[in-house]
């Protein structure tokens, strides 16, 4: 008896796992094809991830709030207790981020492109991240909480392998081995109404350089950063912050609704305290 179990056990499970195999093969297949990029199609416009990659605010578990699924941030900068999660989390947080040369030159050098090297660059560079949060993480003491109330907060793209934003910089980048320092992927934040006194900045101002893509499972990479700087917050009502990535495309226009409704985009909630 215990025989023909273990044999209709098997059997099952082997039948079931080729069903599934069946229906998933395809369309793993499907999606691992090269685009007409030359590209696999799990990363771009209509592919199984989507076109692009989503920003996201990089804080604490205790910031998310379960009921809306939405980060929350409430702080009282006279009480370190209401932000101390903050500060313990970016204190423990990598202060570099690697841009990687996607136009196949060394930016250090001039020359080819080394795999094994980067060009890198610190967010505790002023000229990229302003000079309060370059200080703020320079110091890595309150990051900005304390006192006047202007903290700054990481800003992450999603790793998303091998892609790279489409942004046709041929025709400007000619032989310029800087040319990714220069093609900028602009960051756009707003709020909602309730916060009219309510103030943000965006660094860096010009946009996140294009050399910080594409991620090929290179060690130490760390995915495309920004900042976010509350310059000023003065409102009784929680305000909401809307962020989305302007790609700067030929061929593909942006569709409004998709950046500042859609997927791709990041929401968040500034609480009064």
């Amino acid at each position: 008896m215990f025989v023909c179990f273990l044999v209709f056990t098997v059997a099952y499970h082997l039948v079931l796992w080729a069903i599934l195999v069946g229906i998933g093969f395809p369309f793993f297949f499907y999606f691992s094809r090269p685009n007409y990029s030359g590209r696999p199609s799990y990363f771009g416009y209509g592919s199984l991830i989507g076109h692009y990659p989503k920003l996201n605010l990089m804080a604490p578990e205790s910031a998310f709030n379960v009921k809306d699924d939405c980060i929350r941030i409430k702080f009282n900068p006279h009480d370190n207790a209401t932000y101390q999660s903050f500060v313990n989390f970016y204190r423990t947080h990598e202060s570099v981020t690697v841009y990687y040369n996607s136009n196949g030159t060394d930016c250090l050098n001039e020359g080819k492109l080394d795999d094994s090297k980067f060009c890198d660059a610190q967010i505790t560079n002023p000229e990229e991240y302003g000079d309060e949060c370059s200080r703020y993480f320079t110091d890595k003491d309150q990051f900005g909480f304390d006192g006047a109330g202007t903290p700054c907060f990481i800003l992450k793209f999603n790793k998303i392998l091998e892609y790279i934003p489409y942004i046709n910089s041929s025709k400007n980048c000619a032989n310029d081995p800087e040319c990714c320092k220069n093609v900028r992927v602009e960051i756009i934040c707003s709020h909602d109404g309730n916060g009219n006194e309510t103030k943000i900045e965006v660094y860096p101002k010009k946009g996140v350089s294009i050399c910080q893509w594409p991620y090929l499972r290179q060690s130490g990479y760390h995915s495309p950063m920004a900042m976010l700087q509350i310059k000023k917050m003065e409102s009784k009502s929680s305000v909401t912050v809307t962020c989305y990535a302007k790609y700067d495309t030929e061929g593909l226009k942006d569709d409004p609704d998709d950046f500042t409704t859609g997927p791709h985009t990041l929401v968040f909630h500034i609480d009064p305290s």
